[in-house]
């Protein structure tokens, strides 16, 4: 893992860790497809993407997010006191917006 990008804010229960993973590729996310309770492909801005998730869970989620064949972005959301929110689908979110900014 290189050096992570976290935002926390402990009162309201959100938190979000962005990472480069040039470990792994989206390729080997599938590969543990079975290991995930959430395992859903999906496109994000026009790169490929999973959610995933090793429980069944709205409240944290991960997102992996293919910026070339051998390199991911990793984004780790809580949602720990919002109800409202899905871990998820906020994790695809800040995955866009990191996106457009890497990409500018």
């Amino acid at each position: 893992m290189s050096e992570a990008c976290k935002w926390t804010d402990p009162d309201s229960g959100l938190n979000a860790i962005v990472y480069l993973d040039a470990e792994f590729s989206l390729a080997d996310i599938y590969a543990q497809e079975d290991s995930f309770s959430i395992f859903e492909p999906r496109t994000i801005d026009g790169y490929p993407a999973v959610i995933a998730n090793r429980v069944d869970s709205t409240t944290s989620c991960e997102v992996f997010l293919a910026t070339t064949e051998e390199q991911i972005i990793v984004i780790d959301s809580t949602a720990a006191r919002r109800d409202n929110l899905d871990a998820c689908e906020w994790g695809a979110e800040i995955a866009g917006a990191t996106l457009k900014n890497i990409t500018e």
